[in-house]
C-alpha cells in the first residue's frame, strides 16, 4: 500500500471516531435541553438503550483484543458485564 492509502484510512478512522464522539455527547444533551414535543428530543429510554449498545460494543472490542490478539481467554469480562 502506498502513502496515499494510509492517509485515506487515517482520515476515515478519524471521521468515524469524531462522529461517535459527537453522537455520544449530542444525544444526552438533546435529551436534557430540548422540549418533549420537539422533533430533536431523544427519550430517556433511547439514551439508556444507546448507552447499553456502546457498553456492549466496548465489551466486544475488549474481548477481541484480549482473546484474539493475545490468546488469553478472560472470563472476567463476562462477569464484569453480566446483565
Amino acid at each position: 500500500m502506498n502513502l496515499l492509502n494510509f492517509a485515506r484510512q487515517d482520515t476515515l478512522r478519524a471521521a468515524v471516531l469524531a462522529s461517535l464522539a459527537l453522537i455520544t455527547l449530542l444525544v444526552p444533551a438533546l435529551n436534557m435541553l430540548t422540549a418533549v414535543d420537539s422533533p430533536l428530543h431523544f427519550s430517556t429510554y433511547t439514551v439508556s438503550l444507546l448507552g447499553k449498545y456502546f457498553t456492549f460494543a466496548l465489551l466486544g472490542l475488549s474481548l477481541d483484543l484480549v482473546w484474539g490478539y493475545c490468546g488469553i481467554l478472560a472470563l472476567g469480562h463476562g462477569a464484569f458485564f453480566r446483565v
